[in-house]
């Protein structure tokens, strides 16, 4: 399974874009570029890998992007705020100036998608680039 995300607008306090796969469209929050840096930074563009694990901090399983340079623990997981997210994707239905809505049915929708493709032993891949 292949996932591109693009992304399109990006200001000092967050990052806008869009998930594509199979034919659906989904929304997306980041932060803004600022250096890789853990926590307050979005990641580099490029190709990862995508599994489910258990998240601690979530306290439920997440997909997880894999060998992110200089990173770690990056997941694809709901939120609607920039303030709700430290270095993650946050997918979204419909975008606002400052975020994304129903992301928590979106995460679930993405997740089961995922998983899916990993039933049936197909490698899951997120690749990120930025608007041409």
């Amino acid at each position: 399974m292949d996932i591109t995300l693009t992304r399109d607008d990006q200001n000092d306090s967050r990052t806008l874009g869009r998930i594509e796969y199979d034919g659906k469209r989904f929304e997306c929050l980041e932060l803004p570029w600022r250096d890789n840096k853990r926590s307050v930074s979005c990641i580099p563009p490029g190709r990862y890998e995508v599994r489910i694990t258990p998240s601690r901090a979530f306290m439920r399983k997440l997909p997880i992007l894999l060998d992110v340079p200089g990173r770690d623990g990056i997941r694809i997981h709901r939120a609607n705020y920039p303030t709700e997210i430290r270095g993650c994707i946050a997918p979204g239905r419909a975008r606002g100036p400052n975020g994304v809505s129903r992301s928590a049915e979106c995460e679930r929708e993405i997740q089961a998608d995922i998983q899916a493709a990993i039933d049936k032993n197909e490698k899951v891949w997120i690749e990120i680039k930025e608007r041409a």
